[in-house]
């Protein structure tokens, strides 16, 4: 089973040592539910364990930029927060709502 917090520690050293590019796209990503920016993928190998745990950091920094923060998940920000602050994926500019981040997010389908 999926241990999230474990996962992130595995690969938190190597995230951290990563840096911003000024040129970074955002996309939504499906997998994750959340939008991505191309300078904060890991460029090494990551198991499917850690691609889950990052999918569920994409997927919780989106809620928060839609105002709506999933909070079963917020533990798990929290810490990964603390192990690699430095990486470019917690940049609080990319966790806060605008219009051009907004328009990235599909809107959910009425039923």
């Amino acid at each position: 089973m999926l241990d999230p917090t474990a996962s992130f520690q595995g690969i938190a050293k190597r995230l951290n040592a990563m840096r911003p590019d000024s040129g970074a796209r955002c996309f939504f990503e499906c997998m994750s539910g959340g939008l991505i920016w191309t300078d904060e993928r890991p460029s090494f190998q990551v198991d499917a364990d850690e691609l889950g745990t990052l999918r569920i950091i994409w997927n919780y920094r989106t809620s928060l930029i839609l105002g709506k923060p999933r909070t079963e998940f917020t533990e798990m920000w929290d810490s990964a927060v603390s192990l690699a602050p430095n990486w470019p994926g917690f940049l609080p500019v990319r966790r806060e709502p605008s219009p051009e981040l907004l328009a990235l997010i599909p809107k959910p389908k009425k039923r």
